[in-house]
């Protein structure tokens, strides 16, 4: 998937962003499947005309582009257990410099969850106030056994005095209907998506589906 504007409306202007890929076994998504599923792992830069530069998601972790930083920072064998594939100019900070805007730009980061493919990118936004339901920020920093290989604590050890808005439920962000962030559990305990509400477009899902279904 390439750069691509999506939406452009009177309300928000959107631009997703291919932030690299994960190749899978179908079979881990969906069940009674087989063979194998390319993924992108897209960020979406959303310009709110009230309330600045948002992103909805931030891709993978830049350490993901080289094998030798991603064996340290993620693990022995994580990157090929998940067939990652990204070059650094696909990572989140690099999409954002060439779009025009810099960091500091963004204001706010909704995360639909905080696993290794969404929540990698949060060590670029340290001034930004993130945005997650409380059920997911807790299971990311306490993840059960079974489900703890797709929480990369590295990728947001250093969060935790970061501004966090943790939600408990569905909320309109900024009690406009511009931005809804509806609760969506099943993918991951703390599972959220985001539908924004374009003129002339009519409300728009912003979500992998095989994440809302799975």
């Amino acid at each position: 998937m390439n750069e691509e504007e999506i939406f452009i409306g009177n309300i928000l202007r959107v631009t997703a962003v291919n932030c690299g890929s994960m190749t899978l076994d179908k079979g881990i998504l969906m069940t009674g499947t087989s063979g194998e599923i390319t993924i992108p792992t897209a960020a979406y830069i959303i310009e709110h005309p009230r309330h600045g530069l948002m992103l909805f998601d931030t891709g993978l972790n830049y350490h993901g582009a080289d094998p030798e930083e991603a064996e340290i920072h993620w693990g022995p064998g994580m990157r090929d257990a998940f067939g990652c594939s990204m070059a650094r100019d696909q990572a989140i900070d690099r999409q954002l410099e060439k779009l025009g805007y810099k960091i500091e730009d963004v204001k706010i980061v909704v995360l639909s969850h905080m696993h290794f493919d969404h929540a990698g990118g949060m060590c670029h936004f340290p001034n930004a106030t993130f945005v997650v339901q409380k059920r997911e920020l807790r299971y990311a920093w306490w993840p059960d056994q079974f489900s703890k290989a797709v929480y990369f604590y590295n990728d947001y050890k250093d969060t935790r005095d970061y501004r966090f808005i943790q939600l408990e439920g569905d909320v309109d962000l900024f009690d406009d209907d511009s931005v809804r962030l509806v609760t969506t559990p099943g993918h991951s305990p703390g599972h959220q998506s985001m539908i924004l509400n374009l003129k002339n477009r009519g409300p728009v899902l912003t979500r992998r589906p095989h994440e809302v279904v799975h």
